[in-house]
């Protein structure tokens, strides 16, 4: 199956902030049942610092750096994922899509 997800992230704040450093882990692992097709990451305002790394986990890690003045940060993470289940893996016992959803919407 493939997937679009679209992640967004958006920080208010009472007054402008004028330097702020963050990591964002947002990219989606590759594994024997997923594949990471595209991603992206962008950010309003824009960075004017950013930096990849992969960390001990195997996780990947955008520094992101901000100089300008802001009032708000939006943090929008777009993948495109292809899943693949294993032979021996019985789709009938898991969870519908919505099932899961609604399990974090307590």
């Amino acid at each position: 199956m493939r997937y679009k997800l679209t992640h967004i992230t958006t920080y208010r704040y009472k007054s402008d902030v004028s330097f702020s450093q963050n990591e964002a882990r947002l990219r989606p692992l590759v594994g024997a049942f997923q594949d990471c097709l595209s991603w992206e990451l962008v950010t309003d305002p824009a960075p004017a610092f950013r930096a990849d790394r992969v960390d001990a986990f195997g996780n990947h890690v955008q520094y992101l750096e901000f100089n300008t003045p802001h009032q708000r940060l939006e943090v929008k993470a777009v993948s495109e994922l292809r899943t693949c289940m294993s032979a021996n893996h019985d789709a009938a016992s898991t969870l519908a899509w919505n099932q899961v959803r609604d399990g974090f919407e307590a």
